[in-house]
């Protein structure tokens, strides 16, 4: 989700966000509108997202957005496995070219 939505301008993440809550599913989830946003910004940045026990306690997920033949964000790719087994450097290190690659063959099919 977060991967769509950084893609979309600051005027519709603010009408998102007065439209749907940032509810806390666990500890970890962001609920404070100005930290999710500047998140937001930060995904569209960098072109991925990791989100660790984020949405369920144990898993951490990482994602990559994938683009039509126009540039445009149409879907996400993600992956995810439990956070005690996955460290933060072989995400970025093995996963992360992985789903970049992977998002980038797609690209041609959508």
């Amino acid at each position: 989700g977060k991967i769509l939505l950084s893609r979309l301008t600051a005027e519709a993440q603010q009408q998102w966000l007065d439209r749907f809550s940032l509810k806390r599913l666990t500890p970890y989830t962001i609920t404070d509108p100005e930290i999710f946003l500047k998140t937001l910004a930060d995904i569209n940045q960098h072109d991925y997202c990791i989100s660790t026990e984020e949405h369920e306690l144990g898993i951490t997920a990482m994602a990559v957005p994938i683009l039509n033949m126009q540039g445009d964000t149409v879907a996400a790719l993600n992956c995810l496995g439990p956070t005690n087994r996955i460290q933060h450097a072989y995400l970025m290190q093995n996963i992360l070219p992985l789903l970049k690659q992977t998002a980038h063959d797609l690209r041609a099919i959508l």
